[in-house]
């Protein structure tokens, strides 16, 4: 299984702030989880704003929150594998994973410059022992 850090800019009216989110991959199988400004309203993060495959995983976010057609280009900036839970010592996939974003204690707060997508990427990187900073726009880590 491996981790990704993608980032890309921040919808209008301020493209210089980059939204990070994480692309979990295991063989062909890939899901990409992020914090959104906005609370998610179905699946196993519903009443959070964690999101689970919301756009395209190859995409950054909308140019424009309100036109989701055309989508900032996103660049990886980090990658590892992960092999074993350090909690449990067995075997990591995205059931270990995703029980680990429940446990996000900002998951039903958020705010622009804290408790946003980077403080979610922090945390998610400190709680499976990755030793990775997020660039200097990346506000709010």
């Amino acid at each position: 299984m491996e981790i990704s850090i993608h980032i890309s800019n921040c919808s209008l009216p301020i493209p210089f702030i980059k939204h990070a989110f994480i692309v979990l991959t295991d063989g062909s199988i890939k899901h990409r989880y992020e914090v959104l400004h906005v609370k998610n309203s179905n699946g196993s993060y519903k009443g959070t704003y964690i999101h689970k495959d919301t756009y395209p995983l190859d995409a950054g976010i909308p140019v424009f929150h309100t036109y989701r057609k055309k989508f900032w280009k996103s660049t990886c900036i980090f990658n590892t594998k992960i092999t074993m839970n350090l909690v449990t010592s067995s075997n990591f996939d995205f059931g270990t994973f995703e029980k680990i974003l429940h446990e996000y204690p900002h998951k039903y707060t958020y705010g622009l410059w804290c408790k946003n997508s980077h403080s979610f990427i922090s945390w998610v990187l400190d709680r499976l022992s990755i030793s990775f900073g997020l660039p200097w726009n990346c506000i709010g880590k």
